[in-house]
């Protein structure tokens, strides 16, 4: 049984990292015609051969939508897709699908010189970038932005509902339903806006 399993944890790395692994998870294949598409259900991502804008299906809504690109999507960029929400960062913007909404939404990053990786739980996305950091939630599709302190090293820690980062005595938090981060200090336990 247990070499069986090892077979099968192997297989399935093997199938994942010659698949898609570019597309930052293992749920999708190329199609034949240098277009892709990203599957894990309820959601489908589309990157046509044009590569100059991503479509997002949600089995939810029964619709689709699409998000306009400014240059090329590079073949190696990822786009990382966790059931019911899809996050990537291109041209200095980061883009969240939800499947909830059906829909789009984007927010500019400060710099956009910087790279930025998205990290996806279950049904909540943090990008990490400079100074700052963003939480996109699957219930009402929205980006939400809390600056940090200069230099802070602080990273969020993404589960499946809700992101967190402490950054010296305050800890900010995002979920699936917020529209906007809070914060509370650690210290005297009063709540904080973020920035």
């Amino acid at each position: 049984m247990r070499f069986a399993a090892s077979v099968c944890i192997v297989s399935m790395t093997l199938f994942c990292l010659g698949s898609s692994a570019a597309w930052g998870q293992g749920f999708g294949d190329l199609l034949p015609h240098d277009g892709a598409f990203i599957e894990a259900e309820p959601t489908l991502i589309v990157i046509p051969k044009s590569r100059d804008c991503v479509l997002g299906y949600s089995a939810k809504t029964d619709d689709w939508d699409r998000v306009e690109l400014k240059s090329e999507l590079p073949k190696n960029a990822p786009v990382v897709v966790s059931g019911d929400l899809a996050v990537f960062v291109h041209d200095g913007v980061c883009h969240g699908f939800s499947a909830e909404t059906g829909r789009w939404a984007s927010i500019k990053l400060a710099d956009s010189k910087e790279p930025a990786i998205p990290i996806i739980g279950g049904n909540v996305a943090a990008v990490r970038h400079a100074d700052d950091v963003y939480g996109f939630g699957t219930r009402h599709g929205v980006w939400g932005k809390a600056t940090l302190s200069k230099g802070s090293r602080a990273q969020p820690a993404v589960g499946s509902s809700l992101l967190k980062i402490v950054d010296g005595e305050t800890m900010y938090v995002f979920s699936e339903t917020s529209k906007r981060f809070s914060g509370v200090n650690l210290t005297d336990g009063e709540t904080v806006r973020a920035r």
